[in-house]
């Protein structure tokens, strides 16, 4: 006569799984289904004789589950940024989530800005773009200042919609320090996520509304692009 119904296991199985039918957040679900696995893995092994060809299944079933439990844990860690990348965030990407804007800093370049040094010149074709988090870059036509870059600004973006042209030499004024990214890594990046492509497309419009009639040569359109003509460039 067994002192321990094997039966107990397998309706607590039964009751942790069905828990897990009616809790919404995917990490419980997924934990309360390999609990109650190995309650039931216990009730196949105390058969006689054992089921090993159940017990298979739900071993395997458990390794399912433990290993998207895993990647879950991961997905939510707390996201650490560097201060460079924690100023970024402030000062001009702070609408995003945190985790996918540092995936965004994570394939770009850190560099620092020395006073005097062009950064683009007029006419050229436009590769990258860059965000400052010091320092300041005058937008220059000929000998004319017509505009000035601060901290939060991201430049690059007036030529990126007006056909890959930049439309103003960029030299460093004051020296600081700023993030460049690859235009077409950045294109490629945005592809892969339609809604986040459209968080930064949001941001892009704004910051341009505020500085493209500034930055823009006089003989240059000085309208902004609707959203449809910009549609084709994700670059920021």
């Amino acid at each position: 006569m067994h002192i321990f119904n094997p039966d107990y296991l397998i309706d607590i199985a039964n009751v942790l799984i069905l828990v897990a039918f009616i809790v919404r957040d995917v990490l419980l679900l997924r934990l309360l289904f390999l609990v109650g696995s190995v309650f039931a893995i216990g009730f196949y092994f105390l058969q006689s004789p054992p089921q090993w060809h159940p017990i298979a299944w739900t071993v395997l079933y458990c390794a399912i589950h433990g290993y998207w439990i895993v990647r879950i844990l991961i997905e939510r860690r707390p996201v650490v940024l560097t201060p460079d990348e924690e100023t970024l965030y402030r000062l001009a990407f702070g609408s995003l989530d945190r985790r996918k804007f540092a995936r965004l800093a994570g394939f770009g370049r850190w560099r620092d800005a020395d006073r005097g040094q062009t950064l683009s010149r007029q006419g050229e074709r436009v590769n990258e773009v860059l965000t400052l988090i010091s320092g300041t870059i005058a937008a220059r036509v000929g000998n004319k200042t017509v505009g000035i870059m601060e901290p939060g600004h991201i430049v690059g973006t007036a030529g990126v919609l007006y056909n890959n042209i930049q439309l103003c030499d960029f030299v460093v004024e004051t020296p600081g320090r700023y993030i460049v990214w690859p235009l077409a890594e950045e294109q490629q990046f945005l592809e892969k996520d339609p809604e986040f492509r459209s968080q930064v497309r949001n941001i892009v419009n704004t910051d341009l509304a505020t500085k493209i009639h500034t930055i823009t040569p006089r003989n240059q359109p000085t309208s902004v692009p609707s959203q449809s003509g910009a549609s084709g460039h994700d670059g920021t």
